[in-house]
């Protein structure tokens, strides 16, 4: 198993922010390793993936721990970890359909507030359906809450 695959098939966020710190992996090779399997998918999970982007992120996340490897200091610890977002929130560059088909081909609001997420510079993937019930890596994820 490839430590990339290992990495991501934990789910621990801090191992695999580590390992981004330490410089034992790359934000390029996740990024990669994520588009692969959203696009070997056939769950219908994402409504917007988007290759380039994403892997222009990746190199520009690992060029900012590059320079802080080198000065010393300690990036955000969420610096490269690729991420789906659910498409309810807007960001800059992806679509948010909220679930809906009317607003599918809606253009970007022209006022999109960044993201916490993106405050902490983690590498989106791809904007996930809001009714998806299954992640391209075969975990159950929730959707809904059941709290009520």
């Amino acid at each position: 198993m490839s430590t990339t695959k290992t990495l991501l098939e934990s789910g621990n966020l801090g191992a695999i922010g580590a390992a981004l710190q330490a410089g034992d992996v790359s934000a390029r090779e996740l990024a990669e390793h994520c588009l692969a399997a959203a696009a070997a998918s056939d769950i219908n999970a994402f409504v917007d993936v988007q290759p380039e982007l994403t892997l222009a992120q990746a190199d520009g996340a690992d060029a900012r721990l590059a320079a802080a490897r080198q000065s010393g200091e300690r990036a955000s610890p969420l610096l490269g970890v690729p991420m789906a977002h659910k498409d309810v929130f807007v960001t800059r560059g992806w679509k948010s359909t909220a679930g809906s088909k009317m607003l599918a081909d809606s253009p970007e609001p022209p006022l999109t507030p960044p993201s916490c997420a993106r405050c902490a510079r983690p590498v989106p993937s791809a904007s996930a359906s809001s009714t998806a019930t299954n992640s391209p890596w075969g975990r159950a994820t929730r959707t809904r809450s059941s709290a009520r």
